[in-house]
């Protein structure tokens, strides 16, 4: 998943996701119904949604007696 940020030259902040950084672009566009000219592009910003996959360890003892034996 790709989104953008970007500015238009009033300082109105737009914004958007999609599965390429064209779409996001087109959805940002198509969403606050701005055309690209308007946009100041030294504001425009691509990320990348990145996903971090964490991994559980368990580790199983034994319970420890409480007997006297």
């Amino acid at each position: 998943m790709f989104a953008v940020f970007a500015e238009d030259f009033s300082g109105g902040e737009f914004f958007s996701r999609g599965l390429s950084p064209q779409m996001a672009w087109d959805n940002m566009l198509t969403d606050f119904a701005i055309d690209e000219e308007d946009i100041d592009m030294d504001t425009v910003r691509f990320f990348v949604e990145t996903e971090v996959i964490r991994e559980t360890h368990i580790r199983w003892a034994e319970p420890e007696s409480d007997s006297d034996e």
